[in-house]
């Protein structure tokens, strides 16, 4: 089993390069099935409480963008997952009482 645990940039997006494989060596020969994503850490102290938002805890599944190149003798592929969320440990109320 691999993981990485890559860091987002300001608009929320990451990267995360996996080893050349076969689709095969998957779980039902789809890395989407094999694979997930979770929230481990903000950068921003004041809203760093984790969400279960689109499963950013238990594991968001990843889905196929369509996206797809050619490179170094074999095929690229992106998935993506989420959006994630992350929420200050307080909360402001949303409407007067």
């Amino acid at each position: 089993m691999a993981s990485r645990t890559p860091v987002a940039d300001g608009n929320g997006y990451f990267l995360a390069e996996f080893d050349v494989a076969e689709k095969a060596d998957y779980y039902k020969g789809d890395p989407a099935k094999a694979c997930f994503v979770r929230l481990l850490a903000s950068p921003d102290r004041k809203c760093d409480d984790l969400t279960n938002v689109n499963y950013g805890i238990e594991g968001a599944p990843l889905r196929h963008e369509g996206k797809r190149w050619s490179g170094k003798g074999h095929e690229n592929v992106v998935y993506a997952a989420g959006p994630l969320s992350f929420k200050p440990d307080t909360c402001a109320p949303r409407g007067h009482y």
